[in-house]
């Protein structure tokens, strides 16, 4: 699915701005200048504030259809794994770029799907049975008009501050028998058999664990079926699939530059040199690096 993303990337000049997805808008705080982007909506305008840091504006649009190719491709064309029929109400909970939520109205032109999230940076057209709110999650309780019976969350890790309660918060959300939904990644890469030692890729995931943990920011995917449990969750399931790692080669940049400049003592160029590496090094059909994908679902009992 293509959308026009001239209305939403130009600056002042005309230049397209340089927004990837990644940490920093959803997690990280730290020293960074704040400019406002004009825009056709509707809202405060306080909501369209972004955080520019290193040439980069946080959180970002272009990767988007990137990422959401590629869960496409990890589930075979489908937009999840709960065994749903038929919805009513959706919740996209940290939308991003909307593109879930956009494909979900799609192929349920009868339901309603909302999706939220810090930034409003989804495209400018939409189907008219899908709405965006920029909402911040850990701001409890949730405040809505009605329960859903889906709620789904993707590429989340380490966003939260208490992710336990952002889940107990989607259960309190959920209709009877509604599901929940999370598709994330099991943080950090991985590699079996040792063909990454002493290369760049190894050392950007090091130093990216180290940072995270600077940030005070811990990774809880792999917790999230016990997490669905004691939320009261039934039915809980969990798949895991393994992405080779070139498959994320140009998510890089948008993932670990933020965390490298404010918590692992490097300047923007330090920065970038390392990436490039790490890049080059994922190329390399010796390198067996790769990163493991979660789909949790998980039923509210009546």
């Amino acid at each position: 699915m293509d959308f026009d993303e001239a209305d939403r990337d130009e600056n002042e000049d005309g230049n397209r701005e340089n927004r990837d997805s990644g940490l920093g808008d959803c997690a990280l705080n730290g020293g960074s200048t704040i400019r406002t982007f004009e825009t056709s909506r509707t809202a405060d305008s306080e909501v369209f504030h972004f955080v520019e840091e290193n040439g980069r504006t946080y959180h970002s649009y272009k990767a988007g259809p990137l990422e959401h190719q590629i869960w496409l491709l990890t589930l075979e064309g489908k937009l999840y794994l709960s065994p749903i029929d038929q919805v009513y109400n959706v919740l996209d909970i940290c939308t991003g770029t909307g593109l879930w939520a956009i494909s979900m109205a799609h192929q349920f032109p009868g339901a309603r799907i909302i999706g939220n999230d810090l930034s409003p940076i989804t495209p400018p057209r939409i189907p008219e049975n899908c709405q965006f709110e920029v909402e911040d999650v850990e701001e409890f309780p949730w405040v809505y008009s009605h329960k859903f019976d889906f709620i789904h969350a993707r590429s989340v890790f380490a966003c939260f501050n208490n992710t336990q309660r952002v889940i107990n918060e989607a259960v309190e959300s959920l209709e009877d028998n509604g599901w929940l939904e999370i598709q994330d990644w099991l943080v950090p890469m991985r590699c079996d058999d040792g063909s990454w030692d002493g290369t760049a890729i190894k050392r950007l995931v090091d130093t990216g664990a180290e940072c995270l943990q600077k940030a005070g920011r811990v990774d809880h995917t792999g917790q999230l079926p016990d997490m669905f449990r004691k939320a009261g969750l039934v039915d809980v399931k969990e798949e895991t699939i393994l992405w080779p790692m070139e498959l994320n080669k140009e998510g890089l940049e948008s993932m670990t530059l933020a965390l490298l400049t404010r918590y692992g003592n490097m300047n923007k160029d330090e920065a970038m040199e390392l990436i490039t590496m790490a890049r080059v090094d994922l190329r390399d059909t010796k390198i067996h690096a790769y990163l493991p994908a979660t789909i949790v679902t998980g039923r509210k009992a009546p």
